[in-house]
């Protein structure tokens, strides 16, 4: 992934996590994720899998279109 689709990723996860309501470490134990990882994906230091993109979209309720999206928050 280039650095502007990071960037964009790593608002959206923050994003809708937030909107959820639930912290790091709960969303890292539903996809069985170490919490580091999802920190590091927020804080736009990692890129990650389409296959674990897809995992994160589903524990945050969206798709993977909108945590592509750019017009997200």
């Amino acid at each position: 992934l280039n650095q502007e689709k990071i960037e964009k990723i790593r608002k959206n996860v923050n994003y809708f996590r937030e909107k959820l309501n639930i912290t790091q470490e709960s969303l890292a134990e539903m996809i069985d994720a170490e919490c580091s990882y999802i920190a590091a994906i927020e804080g736009g230091y990692k890129s990650s899998s389409i296959y674990f993109l897809h995992e994160l979209a589903q524990a945050l309720n969206t798709s993977l279109k909108e945590l592509n999206d750019i017009n997200i928050k």
